[in-house]
């Protein structure tokens, strides 16, 4: 009788696949197409449940108080990854779009608006300053 060492199965998944690069969240990752634009952070991406494409713009004044590390009105944080999302349910069947951001990305793309001339920076500086004074912070 052949006794399995642990993980063998493990072995076999892994020899077949991407690894920790495969899988349905790389897939969903894949789908996920994002455009710094006038507006905003223009993001398409399925829905999670119904699969239809689903639009989700982070307006600039959001994008700003999310990179300083606060929750904008209708925004929740995600304790698992530390990032934080617009509470946006699907136009199609209303399921929860959960699309994350992390306070660094949402500065590299207020910084690529800026660089692409999308947004003023003194308009950006003026928003930075309101929000630190709202919050109470330096």
């Amino acid at each position: 009788m052949s006794r399995k060492k642990d993980f063998d199965d493990v072995q076999e998944l892994r020899n077949g696949s991407l690894g920790v690069l495969g899988g349905e969240g790389s897939d969903f990752l894949e789908k996920v197409k994002t455009e710094v634009k006038p507006e905003g952070i223009v993001s398409t991406c399925p829905c999670g449940q119904c699969g239809r494409p689903q639009e989700i713009t982070v307006e600039w004044p959001e994008a700003v108080v999310g990179s300083l590390k606060l929750l904008a009105p209708n925004w929740n944080f995600d304790e698992p990854s530390g990032n934080i999302y617009a509470n946006v349910g699907c136009g199609s069947c209303n399921y929860q779009l959960k699309l994350l951001f992390s306070p660094n990305e949402l500065k590299r793309h207020i910084m690529t608006a800026i660089q692409q001339g999308d947004v003023n920076p003194q308009d950006i500086a003026r928003l930075v300053a309101d929000t630190k004074q709202a919050a109470g912070l330096r």
